[in-house]
């Protein structure tokens, strides 16, 4: 397969400054193959924070797993359809725009983790948010004590929400880097 590709501009007001002040980021990353699973973003100037060993391999043979807060990338959900071809995968953001684009074998759908949609999260063996803000990180934790999902969390930098009322200590696996794992709590869903 030939691969295209295309310029991606994302910008984000960073939280608790004016209006005007925002955060822009530019990826290359690869035109997608709507059919595969192989043209998801595989660009070498981007960096993918990759889910740790110890999280994929708690996972079923046919997972269904959540990324919150999508914002216009499939990468980590592409790591999780090679890994498990049978995957059930759902990306979720509050922005339409950053759904758009989101791969066949990708449920995207626009919603707000303060006002879910709960049918969204049920039966999900995993939820997934990177560099959430931590506004959005108790409403997570929340969704995932609600739906008794596993919750792999990566936050900006040390900009951690206390959770301790929503959920367990996480665990940190080795290979961690940011990411911070609650397992599921339950196995019947």
């Amino acid at each position: 397969m030939k691969e295209q590709t295309s310029i991606v501009v994302l910008v984000q007001r960073v939280v608790g400054q004016p209006k005007d002040l925002v955060e822009v980021l530019v990826v290359e990353q690869p035109v997608l193959d709507r059919g595969t699973h192989e043209a998801f973003n595989r660009s070498p100037t981007l960096k993918v924070p990759v889910l740790p060993a110890a999280i994929l391999a708690s996972l079923p043979p046919a997972p269904r797993v959540v990324e919150i807060g999508v914002g216009g990338r499939f990468d980590l959900l592409a790591t999780v359809a090679e890994r498990f071809p049978k995957a059930h995968l759902v990306a979720v953001d509050v922005d339409p725009h950053a759904l758009e684009g989101a791969p066949r074998d990708v449920h995207a759908h626009v919603d707000d983790v303060h006002d879910p949609h709960r049918a969204l999260y049920r039966g999900a063996d995993l939820l997934v948010a990177r560099r959430p803000p931590v506004e959005l990180q108790l409403a997570i934790a929340r969704l995932a004590r609600t739906h008794e999902a596993g919750l792999a969390m990566a936050a900006l930098k040390d900009e951690w929400a206390d959770l301790a009322d929503e959920l367990e200590p996480p665990q940190i696996p080795d290979d961690a880097g940011s990411w911070r794992w609650w397992p599921p709590r339950s196995v019947d869903r």
